[in-house]
């Protein structure tokens, strides 16, 4: 496999975004690092599809293995903690600090929560109690990750076919003036950054040059220039509207820079272990919020979400929460996941996919 590009970082700038919006509530940012997100999800596992596991029924197999075992025990962990914050917090600060974490009702809310399959994507089939809260993005990111299993993104011409659907849909979208949850939260939608990303890993030598210019400390100050100045335009207008789509192209632009970015040993251990707080972030920080609203209350302080106020103590706990799920499940783990991955696909046996 190639062993060019740092994705660690920008990993976990993604999910400290989506920290912002959620506990700190600044609008837009954690929308958009979704959007983010997905794309750099096409990419990787077009990329380990491709370069690591194949087309085998075998190679499919383990793919769809080392997915199950990277998502499902952080997130039990997750929920696990949630489900003590709710037995032991008085029930008036959980109940109005997220309309999702309360205990399922139900065998099906149950089974959803812990499957991480919420609504199948359809609208009016939502599930209503999450004891994780963004867990809906992970049903999502499932399905892609089936799809890209299954072979989606397996040539450049189906990836092109699927890229180009995917456009149509938006602009379908936009035209008919449809509602935000067909833009975002539908599979549909988020087809777009999926096949973003399976494109740019199946033309990555096309964009290679562009990708070295955002990987240089002048591009990196040129994308955070335009992210900046496209979410100030945004709050004057409607940021689900063009700026959406203008700040997609922002994060795909990054994406290209982490393709083309290398570095040393340590460089890349330390890309790799800041990556590997993201996910736990992403799943963490909204119980982190509730901890520290009810600790601040004992100490006399008035903390609501969302506020800078939460935020910056927030973000901080979440963290190490995170560093802790890490450590002592996500690493564990890890060594069983490395045990099936296999070896990288031949040269022979690329040009049989």
């Amino acid at each position: 496999m190639q062993s060019k590009g740092l994705f660690g970082t920008y990993r976990l700038i993604l999910a400290a975004l989506v920290v912002g919006l959620h506990i700190g509530g600044i609008q837009a940012i954690g929308s958009y690092a979704v959007f983010g997100f997905y794309a750099l999800s096409g990419y990787l596992m077009t990329l380990i599809t491709h370069e690591r596991y194949g087309f085998t029924k075998t190679g499919i197999f383990l793919y769809f293995g080392n997915r199950i075992l990277k998502l499902y025990p952080l997130y039990i962990g997750s929920i696990l903690f949630t489900i003590v914050l709710i037995t032991y917090l008085p029930s008036n600060f959980y109940e109005k600090y997220h309309p999702t974490m309360f205990l399922p009702g139900s065998l099906l809310g149950w089974l959803s929560n812990l499957s991480i399959i919420f609504g199948l994507g359809f609208k009016g089939f939502e599930i209503t109690s999450r004891l994780t809260p963004p867990a809906w993005a992970l049903t999502v990111e499932l399905f892609f990750y089936l799809a890209i299993g299954l072979g989606v993104s397996r040539t450049k011409r189906i990836t092109v076919i699927w890229f180009g659907m995917s456009i149509l849909y938006h602009i379908i979208v936009v035209s008919a003036s449809l509602s935000w949850w067909w833009k975002y939260f539908s599979f549909l939608g988020a087809s777009l950054p999926f096949s973003t990303g399976a494109m740019l890993y199946h033309y990555r030598d096309s964009v290679t040059r562009l990708g070295f210019y955002f990987s240089t400390r002048t591009g990196l100050i040129t994308l955070s220039f335009f992210f900046a100045l496209n979410w100030w335009v945004a709050m004057q207008i409607d940021w689900r509207g063009a700026p959406f789509y203008i700040n997609f192209a922002i994060f795909s632009c990054a994406l290209m820079g982490c393709m083309a970015r290398g570095g040393n040993k340590k460089t890349k251990r330390l890309d790799t272990r800041l990556g590997d707080l993201s996910y736990p972030l992403y799943l963490i920080h909204y119980q982190a919020g509730l901890a520290t609203i009810f600790v601040s209350s004992m100490l006399g302080l008035d903390l609501q979400r969302p506020s800078l106020e939460l935020l910056a103590i927030t973000l901080p706990v979440s963290l190490l929460l995170a560093f802790s799920l890490s450590v002592l499940i996500d690493r564990p783990i890890e060594r069983l996941r490395c045990r099936l991955r296999p070896q990288p696909v031949t040269e022979s046996n690329s040009s049989k996919l």
